[in-house]
């Protein structure tokens, strides 16, 4: 769901199966290289039969992207800026125990729709351990239902359209076709011809809302040849839940649509923003241009997701949240923020965090896994925690230390020399420890890269009074 709002008014490695899966894509990018370099875009591969994307479809997008990005034989573009001379996209389907991908080069002017295509299997139980969500949206039902509607918006596109030479693309500002809870929004429309342009957003219900124009923005000209980027000023569209997938629809006409300002849509407030989030579906609009116009009509489908909130609890929120700015500063990242909220940006990488009582809950886009792969590339270097801790104490501070670790659900084996641990909540972290006179050295070996500064300060917990 998203709503127009108006601006003038608005207040790293885990191991294995990581691995092999970024081995699996690699090989399958450098399948689909030809004997000369393309410039190609990356599209984001869907369920198939339709044009639905998910996490999977963002994360699998995200690595084909850098692995093309460092083929000699490609030369990845976005199709906004520059006209790509081929593009990579794909399809995945549910085979039960794993989830079958298939990768697909396609290149402008072949008589055949297809170069080249290699395909590879993921099991499931992988998936899961990285939290990558694959399923169908809730709200478009199961595999079948989704090509139906699939099938259903390529004949609308056929009925609204009637045009030989006029045409047009519209891109979204999210290559992925992903976005996430609070998100915003744009779209940029370019037309072979001087011509204008309305946007129906199709609600769940099968409704059409018009939210381009709309009383704020009137101007829906498009001049030939010229790029517009539409939602960016005066009003812009904001996503939020329901969750799922949703449909635009997209008309260009070479006159004015008839009766175009009883369609048009208010821009909503901040104030009347939880108002409009109840009404945002319902509404119909029938619109056509005159009858002796040119036009052509498009969809566009995205989903938006749910983002990840991971909780930890700390002893002394306050010293943890420095102990992890600090991290960050470190390893040349950027930390922004107060002991109530903020957030942290390392390798492209960004995590907000918010403060409640003695919970820091870290907020992502992708699970921790998952994003701390695809963000800030290549497996995790282990983390040291050097720890004095006098040799009196040594002996009563390990056997807390595996009872804390236990009573988190987690696994403790050692003694007063060195030892192993595991835990798996909130997130999977694995390491050892060793003890020499009065330091303890803590090397953790498994954790998610972008959550460095919280594991080490929660470890710090873990072996502390």
């Amino acid at each position: 769901m998203f709503v127009l709002v108006c601006l003038s008014l608005l207040p790293a490695g885990f191991g294995v199966f990581a691995q092999s899966l970024d081995g699996k894509i690699a090989a399958a990018v450098k399948g689909l290289e030809q004997s000369r370099r393309l410039a190609v875009a990356v599209e984001p591969p869907a369920i198939r039969g339709t044009n639905t994307v998910t996490a999977l479809s963002e994360y699998l997008q995200g690595e084909i992207r850098h692995y093309a990005t460092n083929s000699p034989a490609f030369t990845v573009v976005e199709p906004a800026r520059s006209a790509p001379a081929g593009n990579i996209g794909g399809w995945y389907i549910d085979m039960g125990t794993s989830v079958r991908v298939t990768l697909r080069l396609a290149v402008a002017g072949d008589t055949a729709a297809e170069r080249a295509s290699k395909q590879f299997d993921v099991p499931i139980h992988e998936l899961s351990e990285l939290g990558l969500d694959w399923h169908t949206p809730e709200n478009i039902g199961n595999q079948e239902e989704a090509e139906n509607e699939h099938e259903e918006m390529v004949n609308l596109e056929e009925d609204l359209t009637n045009a030989t030479d006029l045409d047009f693309e519209a891109y979204l500002d999210s290559p992925s076709r992903t976005y996430y809870d609070g998100d915003y929004m744009t779209i940029s429309v370019r037309a072979n011809g001087d011509c204008y342009v309305i946007i129906r957003h199709i609600g769940v219900d099968g409704n059409a809302r018009l939210i381009f124009p709309n009383r704020s923005d009137t101007d829906n000209f498009l001049k030939k040849d010229e790029t517009r980027t539409l939602f960016e000023n005066p009003t812009r569209v904001r996503l939020h839940e329901p969750f799922g997938q949703e449909q635009l629809l997209i008309t260009v006409s070479t006159t004015p649509f008839n009766d175009l300002e009883n369609a048009m849509i208010s821009p909503v407030t901040a104030d009347s923003f939880a108002d409009a989030v109840r009404k945002a579906r319902g509404l119909t609009v029938e619109l056509l241009p005159p009858e002796d116009a040119e036009y052509r009509t498009k969809s566009v489908s995205f989903s938006i997701l749910p983002l990840c909130h991971t909780d930890f609890e700390f002893d002394d929120p306050a010293r943890a949240l420095r102990e992890i700015a600090e991290d960050v500063r470190q390893r040349g990242g950027r930390f922004e923020g107060n002991d109530r909220e903020g957030f942290y940006v390392i390798n492209n990488g960004r995590v907000s965090y918010t403060v409640q009582g003695t919970v820091i809950t870290l907020i992502t886009r992708l699970p921790p896994e998952a994003a701390s792969r695809l963000l800030t590339r290549g497996p995790a270097s282990p983390l040291q925690v050097d720890l004095a801790i006098p040799r009196a104490s040594i002996p009563g501070q390990i056997a807390s230390t595996g009872d804390k670790i236990k009573q988190a659900g987690g696994v403790f084996s050692g003694d007063v020399r060195g030892g192993n641990f595991a835990v798996q909540k909130p997130v999977e972290i694995a390491g050892n420890y060793r003890v020499a006179n009065e330091n303890v050295t803590v090397l953790i070996t498994k954790y998610p890269s972008l959550f460095a500064g919280t594991i080490k300060s929660k470890i710090k917990e873990y072996f502390s009074e």
